[in-house]
């Protein structure tokens, strides 16, 4: 579709067995135009919905988990800002169900822009044509072609898996062909590592060690629930210790407690 200064074009894909739409956006020939905003935007039919979106190590709902305001010259309180930079997703949901927006920008917002109000508008902001708030700052045109995808999908309420399906679209797997292999390797090809089980649990970090021969592993609670989480591996894991963040002041442990909204770092040993 032409518009002014650009063309859109748009593919969509209704999957058969997998509960999601795949939604490809392409903004083409962008002219550049000054302090113009391009967004795409989805209804949901829920009254009154509970926003939610993920942050870093976490999910802020909108006009409960907000700071009060930045501090120094950043007066207005956080919970009437919008939109709000975001990490892999956005939802709207009510006591029966959730619908669940991944996203590839930074940016998304939950309230219409037009005379309407509607609150209830799962919005990507594409691009948005500035200046810089320098006086002597220069122009963000963006001018040229620009990309975008992302899956819309629904669970009951509760659920965390539109979530998961939502880091998946952001977070796909890398295939290697005819990799190098080592003539001493005896891995299995095909195995699970490390896993939780707790899904409100989230593994982000498997590493060696920084200043010794351990592994260190870090998680983090998602949705705001203690957890005590049984780590399965396909190595034996032992000597588990809790350390900080650096991986200073190691303390042996028999059990791995994450608190609500907690980012916690363990060190092991790992044997096959």
């Amino acid at each position: 579709q032409p518009i002014l200064n650009a063309i859109v074009e748009q593919d969509i894909t209704i999957y058969h067995e997998l509960k999601r739409v795949l939604f490809e956006t392409k903004l083409l020939n962008w002219t550049g135009e000054l302090y113009r905003e391009f967004r795409t935007a989805f209804p949901v039919a829920i009254e009154n919905p509970s926003i939610k979106y993920e942050v870093p190590f976490g999910t802020v709902e909108v006009g409960k988990d907000e700071i009060k305001t930045a501090g120094e010259r950043y007066t207005p309180l956080c919970k009437n800002v919008h939109p709000r930079a975001i990490i892999d997703w956005i939802s709207a949901s009510d006591d029966e169900i959730s619908i669940t927006l991944s996203s590839s920008v930074a940016v998304a917002d939950w309230i219409d822009p037009t005379v309407n109000n509607n609150s209830s508008l799962l919005q990507h902001i594409l691009l948005a044509s500035r200046t810089s708030v320098h006086w002597e700052g220069n122009k963000y045109s963006q001018e040229g072609n620009h990309y975008y995808n992302n899956i819309l999908t629904s669970n009951r309420a509760g659920d965390i898996q539109g979530s998961r399906i939502a880091k998946q679209q952001n977070e796909p797997l890398h295939i290697v062909l005819n990799p190098i292999q080592s003539k001493n390797a005896f891995l299995p090809q095909t195995t699970s590592f490390f896993n939780s089980d707790k899904e409100n649990v989230i593994i982000t970090t498997v590493k060696k060690a920084e200043d010794n021969d351990n592994y260190i592993i870090r998680m983090y609670d998602a949705e705001g629930k203690n957890a005590q989480v049984d780590l399965e591996s396909y190595f034996k894991i032992d000597n588990l210790q809790h350390t900080n963040i650096i991986e200073e002041n190691p303390e042996y442990i028999k059990e791995i407690n994450i608190s609500k909204f907690a980012i916690e770092t363990f060190s092991f040993s790992a044997k096959r």
